[in-house]
């Protein structure tokens, strides 16, 4: 044990990265966090603002459930998606600026107000962290599951969308104004050359493999992709305009 930790060291000290802060999530990614691995069995979820639903989905769009997102006021607005490490769905609403926790049949457990207006992205990390984004004054939030703030900055570019957490601890989320995909770490900073995407985008997810799937709501379809932006493959959503997109 004492060896293999020392060699996964010593094999992130000779990347490239520069940043003692990159380095260590590395190595803590490679050794704790990847754990979260175990919980994801590779099931798509999907928020859709034609109909309001949220459907689960297989990877090649074969619907297996559907459910009615959470109403607010009469009009449901999700956006973000993101499923936590106990199989909960965590929802951003738009509209209301409201974060909702559901069962997997859409019942509502909790609910707290979103750190900002017009919040649109939401993400795990394996720590079980929160991170939302904030697509007018361009920030990204770090909450704890009650919703206690507990750091923001701001955004590498205008309009953040969509955001994840990848297993080594960085962020990855969709901003609207290049159109891309960028690669970050937990403070903020680009650690790696921004991708662009097939389409126009909203929200994103990544896999167990490393693999990036993003929601089309222009096109009404789903991607998947490489970290270098290849595209492996796609098909259409389970209803037009595609919003939020989680995986498990």
């Amino acid at each position: 044990m004492a060896f293999s930790c020392y060699r996964n060291v010593v094999e992130s000290l000779s990347t490239p990265r520069t940043d003692p802060w990159d380095i260590m999530l590395t190595w803590i990614g490679t050794n704790y966090w990847s754990i979260g691995k175990m919980y994801k069995h590779g099931f798509l979820w999907v928020a859709t603002a034609e109909d309001a639903n949220i459907y689960k989905i297989k990877q090649d769009g074969t619907i297996l459930d559907v459910f009615s997102q959470p109403a607010i006021v009469g009009f449901p607005l999700s956006r973000g998606l993101a499923m936590d490490i106990n199989g909960f769905l965590w929802v951003i609403d738009s509209w209301a600026d409201k974060v909702f926790k559901l069962k997997q049949d859409g019942t509502i457990l909790n609910s707290f107000a979103s750190p900002d207006t017009n919040t649109h992205g939401i993400g795990f990390d394996n720590n079980g962290f929160l991170w939302v984004t904030e697509r007018v004054s361009d920030k990204i939030y770090k909450l704890k599951q009650d919703g206690t703030i507990l750091n923001s900055f701001a955004s590498a570019d205008e309009s953040p969308y969509g955001i994840v957490a990848d297993n080594n601890g960085f962020l990855w989320f969709y901003e609207d104004n290049t159109f891309k995909i960028h690669k970050i770490n937990q403070r903020g900073i680009d650690v790696a050359a921004p991708i662009a995407i097939p389409g126009d985008g909203t929200d994103l997810t990544i896999d167990n493999n490393g693999f990036l799937w993003i929601a089309d709501p222009m096109d009404s379809k789903i991607y998947k992709l490489k970290q270098d932006g290849t595209i492996l493959n796609s098909f259409a959503s389970p209803a037009a305009s595609p919003q939020g997109l989680a995986i498990a």
